[in-house]
């Protein structure tokens, strides 16, 4: 959740550095762990206006992010 976000533009910017840190390798317990991330976008009040929906359609966003592979975002789409 980023409420200061102006516009779709800056939660594809926030994403991808959400994605690249995430999937930078680690070390976890002597082994090295790396992470595939999916971020999901909802926009409010563009996509939704009530925090359920909101976050019920970044939910399918990050569903069709899983759809486009490893490491990616997606922005809700209406059907």
């Amino acid at each position: 959740m980023l409420p200061t976000l102006a516009d779709a533009e800056q939660a594809i910017i926030a994403a991808d550095k959400v994605v690249k840190a995430l999937a930078k390798p680690f070390t976890l317990v002597q082994q090295t762990v790396q992470l595939a991330v999916s971020v999901g976008i909802a926009l409010y009040p563009q996509h939704a206006d009530e925090p359920g929906d909101l976050i019920n359609r970044a939910d399918i966003a990050m569903y069709a992010a899983k759809r486009k592979g490893r490491n990616c975002h997606a922005i809700y789409q209406q059907d």
